[in-house]
Parts: structure tokens; C-alpha cells; sequence
């Protein structure tokens, strides 16, 4: 995808966005649709006030938002957007990626239930990435002035924030360590070993589960082509290791997955 591609004349890219500015495209409006309760989240033990009192679950609660479900292809923020809030997904799954200046899209991650995004505009106060919604979506919008002042008020809600903070540097960092360096049946076992052990640590079946992406989206992060990764599917559902239907993984032995796959 480029930013040539990028339809700015329809009118639905006219929708309204509060607060956001420079609209491209599809953007979901990030006003509030009814409340759901911090302590009734599904995703609240992944979240940074999972431990906290009634107090702090309270303050917590202040400063956050459930938007309405984004739909598929609807984006939450783009590239160079002023940065407001981080964002936590609560269902469906997210997709950050990067248009680079010869206009050649570079996907950074995945974002699946219970995992954070939008932290790529921390640094200068302006989104370095695109987050667009693979299919239906909800989220918790977390304004990020209102947090700064809340972590500073409570230490373990500032040391929760830490901890998530690294495991999301970690869980970038990893890839990058087999991308491209590795024959592509590998990095393909290895992608699909690390969804069903992200799936698996939400409390999901690491066994059966669906692939939010699209085929082109897998091949363009694994760094090979679409027509490659079907061919793959095919090789190693062959091998016994896993049913493919449609967007649907079963995995049939995990062990022979987990071998075959590199272990980060």
C-alpha cells in the first residue's frame, strides 16, 4: 500500500474525528458510546490498573474511554497525527504499520486483545505509524496527559506501566531477530507459535484460533510473498502440524510446532 493509494476524496473519509486533526482515509470517532466499567473489562488483567484498589480502579476509570466497535479497515489514528492517547485492544485485533518516503508500507506489528498501541508517538508527540482495525475491534482509549498525572500519584500503577512498556519493546525486539535471517518456512512456524502463545498468556485457545491478517499482510511482514506463504500452509499442513481453514488455525501438534519453529 502507498500514500498514493490513500483515498482522501470520499466522503467517508469526511467522518467526523473529535479532537484529531488532518483526517486521511477512514477514521473511527473516538466518542464515547455508553460506559463499560474498568472492573468489567475482559481485558482488565492485562491492564495497567489489574491490581489496583478501589480507589485507584476508580481514578483509572476517570481517564479512560470504550469508544464505539471500530470496523474493519477504520483507523484509530495515521501517520503524523498529533499524539493524544495510548490505546489497549479489548477485542478483535489491530494492525501498526509504517509508509515509508519512497511510499512502501513497512508492517510494524499486530496488536491482539489485552495488548497495547500508539505508543510510537511518546517520543515527539506525533504518530510515526498507522493503526488500522483487521476486523471488527473495541478498545480502551487511555488520554495519555491524564495518565502521566495519574502515575505519578501511584507508584504501582507507574511500575505496572513499566513492566508493559517492556514487554512491548521485547515483544518488537524479538522478530527482528529471525526476520529475513532465517529460511521463510521457519519464520512462518515461528509467527504462527508466537499468535498461539500471545493467544495462549490472554487465557485464549492457543489451539484453535483465528488469524485476524490477511495472507498479504503475513507475507509482507515475513518479508516474502503471498503466493510463498499459501504454498507454506499447504507444506505444513501436510506435515501434520496444523488444519488451515480459511483464516481459522488448528494445530494439531504443538510440540512438532514448537521445534520446528525458532526458538527466541
Amino acid at each position: 500500500m502507498t500514500l498514493a493509494n490513500f483515498n482522501t476524496s470520499s466522503p467517508i473519509a469526511e467522518k467526523e474525528r473529535p479532537d484529531k486533526s488532518n483526517a486521511r482515509g477512514i477514521v473511527v470517532s473516538l466518542k464515547k458510546s455508553g460506559f463499560v466499567k474498568c472492573r468489567e473489562c475482559s481485558v482488565r488483567p492485562f491492564c495497567i490498573a489489574s491490581k489496583t484498589n478501589d480507589k485507584g480502579m476508580q481514578a483509572f476509570n476517570e481517564i479512560s474511554n470504550h469508544p464505539a466497535p471500530t470496523q474493519k479497515g477504520d483507523y484509530f489514528y495515521h501517520q503524523g497525527d498529533t499524539f493524544t492517547s495510548l490505546y489497549r485492544v479489548r477485542s478483535g485485533a489491530v494492525k501498526s504499520y509504517h509508509i515509508d518516503k519512497n511510499g512502501q508500507e513497512h508492517i510494524i506489528g499486530f496488536h491482539l486483545p489485552g495488548e497495547l498501541f500508539g505508543t510510537d508517538g511518546m517520543a515527539n508527540g506525533q504518530h510515526q505509524n498507522f493503526a488500522q482495525a483487521l476486523d471488527t475491534s473495541t478498545v480502551c482509549e487511555m488520554n495519555y496527559e491524564q495518565l502521566g498525572s495519574l502515575l505519578k500519584k501511584s507508584p504501582d500503577l507507574q511500575q505496572k506501566m513499566f513492566q508493559i512498556l517492556s514487554a512491548e519493546c521485547i515483544q518488537k525486539i524479538e522478530p527482528l531477530l529471525f526476520l529475513h535471517h532465517r529460511p521463510v518456512e521457519e519464520r512462518l512456524v515461528t509467527f504462527i507459535a508466537d499468535i498461539s502463545s500471545r493467544y495462549q498468556s490472554r487465557g485464549l485457545s492457543p489451539k484453535r484460533f483465528i488469524l485476524p491478517m490477511s495472507r498479504r499482510d503475513i507475507a509482507h511482514h515475513l518479508g516474502t510473498t503471498e503466493e510463498t506463504i499459501s504454498r507454506l500452509f499447504s507444506r505444513i499442513q501436510r506435515m501434520g502440524i496444523l488444519l488451515v481453514e480459511k483464516r481459522t488455525i488448528i494445530i494439531k501438534d504443538m510440540e512438532k510446532l514448537q521445534a520446528s519453529s525458532m526458538a527466541l
